[in-house]
């Protein structure tokens, strides 16, 4: 009996050891087994294997996932590995006990000891948040898009990067500082790119490989043939656009007033307003949806693409870990991926007959002040001119870029100018006193509009505490120190306009409150150019900045000089998360017409 006993326990001591070699293989040949899972995700794409591989493999420029799924890949892999070699040299279920074990500590590893004991970026300012789930309820409870990075900044308000826990205790970075902005914007502004999965979620909005999402040498080139048509000269030329289309908004307004006791939600009209001279002055593609959006396709299909329904916002998120809008055939998907289609197909016959239009024109016509003054006809020209190569789906990308970069923040803007002149009478009455100081209804000039400098003052802080774009997220491409800080390859970083805009070591005490005056005697902290950043800042500030500035303010010149706004809501409510920050359910004002001066 006891030479049994001897026996057994000697098979199970050479099992055990069988069972550390082949984890130690396993281990030593890891960046095999990887390729080898990431071989099998293709065979696999429909099973529920597929899925877990397809997250690791789509979102490997996250660490959250890569985190939580790495532990699952390692312990398949011990397992798979296991069997193959060793099939029944042991119990298997002893293999699933150790892979769960891995499984386990690798977790437990990444999850509560790496980001406190091990991370080069531990050091750094970390709000508390929940032990697993870090500051990911925080954001879903924040009253607005930017409010839990806010608060996080109002927690450490000296500090110039923040690290905020999220899933999983992953890391992430807040920058916060003007200093912090420069070095990542400016110093070292082609060594950070935006984060891949960003790029798949925006593809079926702009498509692929147009100035947004360049990078790099590409992004120099492409930026190169958008100064010229938008410096200030050029810009100028799109002014009578803009001032027929803000007389047609101002009676549109008054129109759907009548008969409804004067009440009208503005926010659609504007929206529509800033369609349709994004698509005539910047394009060259005539909409009107202004006049009847039900006759224009184009403006039927972007709102398809742009304005998501709840389901649509699911899939939004859902394509950040695989192709959702291809793979799963619902109506939202359908839709979503015809109005992409024919977005594409309108704009690629547009850039045909632009470009055959251009080559055919005489060289005297060929001078940027033709009749043809949109700006997309400016750039074309300066591709001709530089010899680079017209790729009709680069082209498509471009507008389509413009359109969304320049429709939605524009109107965002001016809705919120109409919501703070609403609800601070005072400063509408004296901005209408402002602007008819210089204008009367026929002497609307790029030159009167740009010299009234108390609507500079009233655009700038509505803008200031009302910022459209909502944050801007880049991951380094290497190593990189930035504020004495060593930033790994591929964290996250995010920078939010509010976070420098609402910070009371920028602004004072009073930075929460509307105060255009303050224009006239800022801080001098706030002076640093990295602080106002609504149009971002460094090498990738926005181009079409001039431009944007000209719509917003012709647009409120010309309301302003036609109607008196009042109040319906004083406080409006907004969406938790979004790319742009808009008030949740639009914008309704009682208007009355403005009053004599």
């Amino acid at each position: 009996m006891g030479e049994l006993v001897t026996s057994v326990d000697m098979s199970r001591l050479q099992s055990a050891v069988t069972l550390a070699e082949d984890i130690y293989f396993v281990a030593s040949q890891w960046d095999k087994v990887e390729s080898t899972f990431m071989a099998l995700f293709a065979y696999l794409r429909g099973s529920l294997v597929s899925l877990l591989f397809g997250l690791y493999y789509y979102y490997d420029d996250v660490q959250m996932i890569t985190s939580l799924f790495m532990a699952v890949i390692s312990a398949a892999a011990i397992f798979l590995h296991a069997m193959r070699y060793q099939p029944f040299s042991i119990d298997p279920r002893i293999y699933l006990l150790v892979a769960a074990l891995v499984s386990l500590g690798v977790m437990v590893y990444k999850i509560l000891i790496y980001p406190f004991a091990v991370s080069p970026l531990r050091h750094l300012p970390t709000p508390k948040g929940h032990w697993l789930l870090g500051q990911t309820v925080k954001q879903f409870r924040a009253n607005s898009p930017h409010g839990a990075a806010v608060d996080w900044m109002l927690e450490f308000p000296e500090a110039d990067l923040i690290r905020p826990l999220m899933l999983g205790n992953s890391e992430s970075i807040l920058v916060c500082s003007p200093r912090a902005l420069k070095e990542v914007t400016q110093t070292h502004c082609y060594s950070f790119v935006k984060p891949k999965f960003l790029a798949r979620t925006a593809e079926g909005i702009i498509g692929k490989g147009g100035i947004c999402f360049a990078e790099g040498d590409v992004h120099r080139q492409q930026r190169r043939c958008f100064n010229v048509p938008f410096l200030v000269k050029n810009v100028k030329k799109s002014m009578p656009a803009m001032l027929a289309k803000g007389e047609q908004l101002a009676n549109a307004i008054g129109e759907t007033a009548t008969g409804n006791d004067d009440i009208v939600e503005v926010s659609s009209l504007i929206l529509k307003a800033t369609i349709d001279i994004i698509s005539k002055a910047v394009m060259g593609y005539e909409v009107d949806s202004l006049a009847d959006a039900s006759k224009s396709e184009f403006y039927l299909r972007t709102m398809d693409v742009m304005h998501l329904s709840t389901t649509d916002q699911i899939m939004l998120a859902l394509d950040n870990f695989f192709p959702a809008r291809k793979w799963i055939p619902i109506e939202a998907n359908r839709r979503f991926l015809h109005a992409g289609n024919v977005i594409s197909e309108l704009l690629t016959d547009h850039v045909r007959k632009t470009i055959a239009r251009i080559r055919q024109e005489p060289d005297a016509e060929k001078d940027l002040d033709s009749n043809h003054t949109d700006i997309f006809t400016m750039i074309v020209r300066e591709l001709i001119e530089r010899g680079d190569p017209l790729s009709e789906e680069l082209l498509v990308c471009q507008l389509r870029t413009l359109m969304v970069g320049g429709h939605e923040s524009t109107a965002n803007s001016i809705v919120w100018c109409l919501h703070m002149l609403a609800i601070h009478p005072s400063v509408q009455t004296r901005l209408r006193a402002a602007i008819r100081e210089v204008i009367t209804e026929d002497s609307f000039t790029y030159e009167s509009v740009n010299s009234i400098d108390y609507l500079d003052c009233v655009i700038k802080e509505v803008t200031r505490l009302y910022a459209s774009f909502v944050s801007m997220l880049r991951t380094p491409i290497h190593d990189i120190e930035i504020c004495g800080t060593l930033i790994p390859a591929g964290t996250l970083l995010t920078m939010y306009p509010a976070v420098t805009q609402h910070n009371p070591t920028i602004w004072g005490p009073t930075v929460n409150e509307f105060n255009p005056d303050r224009w006239n005697d800022l801080p001098s902290a706030a002076h640093d150019p990295y602080v106002y950043q609504v149009f971002y800042s460094g090498t990738r500030v926005c181009v079409g900045r001039a431009f944007g500035l000209l719509e917003i303010k012709t647009f409120l010149t010309k309301l302003l000089f036609k109607w008196e706004f009042h109040p319906i809501d004083k406080e409006l409510e907004m969406p938790w998360s979004g790319f742009t920050l808009k008030p949740t359910h639009g914008l309704k004002l009682r208007i009355t017409p403005a009053p004599e001066p």
